[in-house]
């Protein structure tokens, strides 16, 4: 072998080496900092999610409360019916109801024309009268206090609380804000407000990383409320889901998380809100490290034409 062969070899293997090592190097520092760009805006996403959801739900609490501690509304046992013990559909209309009951209605009434988001607004009593804001029939033996958000509250000692996503009974999914109803101490019935969970959907589905970024939000117990990516796990508990990645993924902790979800391996950004929800992000691990692999690319482009 020439020495100009093998001068030609030895600066070839420098070459490649130096290549090699520089490649690497930068191909890990520019993954790390992709994979810290993700982390850093969708934990920001994150958190905006969480402050929503706190001013969104604090200020149907509020609400809840000023209706909940109307003196009309703690005195109003008696004044509305009871379908429990019918054995026919009822027609219960708002327009019949006359004096404080009337009162109670009109005002309930007029906050639902001002409020997009309250589509419904109650008190089940404790005798399984109740009272409604809108125009319904109900069925044979309808007894509020089998309602979820009556048992969910009426059976604590807590005065308030934030219900379980439902079908209201206009149909609608709904979390409903409760408020216990109290007269001199005595527990009159439950005061509720149903939210429509729209507008938080809505939100959710503006937020996203890239273009295979998505936001998940369920409830404490695991119910899905907003999937913007798959509608028809909407309502659905995450133990009940075909893919159990999404069980393991409900009961971790807050933090950062690589796996596979439905079949694509996905970089997750996981938070437990302030009010108890818990909001994931999701994004392909692909599209987050597509650019270091375009530079890893054209890294080695450039070495391959350096040797030429």
């Amino acid at each position: 072998m020439s020495i100009k062969t093998r001068i030609l070899l030895a600066f070839i293997v420098v070459t490649i080496a130096l290549s090699g090592g520089i490649s690497a190097a930068v191909f890990h520092q520019v993954r790390a900092s992709a994979k810290q760009t993700y982390i850093d805006n969708s934990t920001g996403q994150l958190e905006l999610v969480d402050y929503y959801l706190t001013l969104f739900f604090g200020e149907k609490q509020i609400i809840a409360k000023f209706f909940s501690d109307d003196p009309v509304a703690q005195n109003s046992k008696g004044l509305f019916p009871s379908f429990k013990n019918s054995k026919v559909d009822s027609v219960y209309d708002t327009t019949s109801f006359d004096g404080d009951a009337a009162h109670i209605i009109e005002s309930w009434k007029r906050l639902e024309s001002e409020t997009d988001s309250i589509v419904g607004m109650f008190i089940g009593y404790t005798d399984g009268a109740l009272a409604y804001s809108q125009t319904t029939t109900f069925g044979p033996g309808f007894d509020i206090t089998d309602r979820p958000w009556y048992k969910g509250l009426a059976g604590t000692s807590a005065s308030s609380g934030i219900g379980g996503a439902y079908a209201s009974i206009t149909g609608m999914p709904v979390i409903t804000i409760t408020e216990k109803v109290m007269n001199n101490n005595e527990f009159v019935g439950v005061f509720g407000l149903d939210v429509n969970i729209e507008q938080i959907n809505a939100l959710l589905s503006t937020l996203r990383f890239g273009d295979t970024g998505y936001l998940v939000l369920t409830e404490a117990n695991g119910t899905i409320l907003s999937d913007p990516h798959s509608k028809d796990n909407m309502f659905k508990n995450v133990s009940k889901l075909a893919d159990p990645a999404w069980n393991t993924l409900f009961n971790s902790p807050s933090g950062f998380y690589v796996m596979d979800v439905e079949g694509q391996k996905m970089m997750i950004n996981a938070r437990n809100t302030t009010l108890g929800f818990k909001v994931f992000s999701l994004v392909a691990e692909a599209e987050v490290y597509e650019k270091s692999n375009e530079i890893m690319m054209t890294i080695l482009f450039i070495t391959f034409v350096i040797i030429l």
